[in-house]
């Protein structure tokens, strides 16, 4: 026959040996959790990642070349390239400057004068290549200046581009170009730009 007083001490002993392993398994628990959470050397960071621009639908930058003056002495030549508008001179200011002898100017000075208004021949290039990306060619012009440095006239020796609202706007911008003043009479300079779309 068991006694009634050891009951109570058996499961007080049981008691105390479950709070022991509970104990050791929770001691255990955090040491692991210590262990495998110490601070180790940091992952290295991901390549910086650029996000895409959408390109942008845009036209090719033109190049236009501009080749140096010639200065010429001979008489004016009709237009040879297709003009938005032909004006005709009156008879009597075309024998007026055909009585004006020729005359002579620096070409250095010249092409200094048209280089530093040279983004105007290009603006007509650029304004015309909006609305043809094709739009390519050569452009060899005679410009005529009278002995004050006033254009007389633009015509054109040859013309590739063929757009005749370009060759009006270029004919236009250097008709109101004020050329330094040749010595001893009118000059006829001959110019040529390349208009060409960059690649």
């Amino acid at each position: 026959m068991r006694d009634k007083h050891s009951q109570p001490k058996q499961s007080a002993e049981g008691k105390g040996v479950i709070l022991l392993l509970i104990g050791g398994v929770v001691i255990l628990a955090v040491a692991g959790i210590v262990i495998f959470k110490r601070p180790s050397s940091p992952p290295p960071p991901p390549p910086e990642e650029r996000p895409e621009v959408a390109k942008e639908a845009s036209f090719p930058a033109p190049l236009v070349i501009s080749q140096p003056t010639r200065p010429i002495a001979i008489p004016v030549v009709p237009d040879a390239g297709t003009a938005a508008s032909q004006e005709e001179e009156k008879p009597k200011k075309r024998s007026a400057r055909r009585s004006e002898k020729l005359g002579t100017i620096d070409t250095q000075e010249v092409n200094r004068f048209m280089n530093a208004r040279f983004a105007q021949v290009k603006t007509c290039y650029e304004r015309r290549l909006k609305t043809n990306s094709f739009l390519e060619g050569k452009l060899d012009l005679n410009i005529q200046v009278m002995s004050s440095g006033k254009v007389t006239g633009v015509s054109v020796n040859d013309d590739t581009v063929r757009d005749a609202e370009m060759l009006a706007c270029v004919k236009q911008v250097i008709r109101a170009w004020q050329f330094p003043k040749p010595e001893g009479g009118r000059v006829v300079i001959a110019k040529t730009f390349t208009f060409k779309k960059k690649a």
